[in-house]
């Protein structure tokens, strides 16, 4: 009875270790995404993000969408381009 008490116990700390490594792993992986996110787009500013938009929309209202989007997805503002997509450029999901 001693050992198998022994062997439970040793088995509940090794499962904790998993779980804590499995932790780490995925903090890893999306600090790491988030790191190449900020290398591959730069900031622009916002008259930047306004000359980038298509002819004929209102720079007023894409920045207000621009602003939404940012505070939606806890996206750096500065880092939404008017051709950013969603799901593969700012990780909606």
């Amino acid at each position: 009875m001693l050992l198998f008490f022994i062997l439970y116990i040793g088995l509940i700390i090794l499962s904790g270790w998993w779980i804590i490594r499995l932790l780490n792993l995925a903090v890893t992986r999306a600090t790491r995404k988030h790191d190449r996110f900020l290398e591959r787009i730069p900031p622009i500013s916002e008259a930047e993000f306004a000359a980038l938009c298509r002819p004929g929309t209102d720079p007023d209202i894409a920045l207000r969408v621009r602003r939404v989007l940012a505070e939606s997805l806890a996206v750096d503002m500065e880092r939404i381009y008017p051709s950013s997509r969603l799901l593969a450029d700012l990780g909606a999901e």
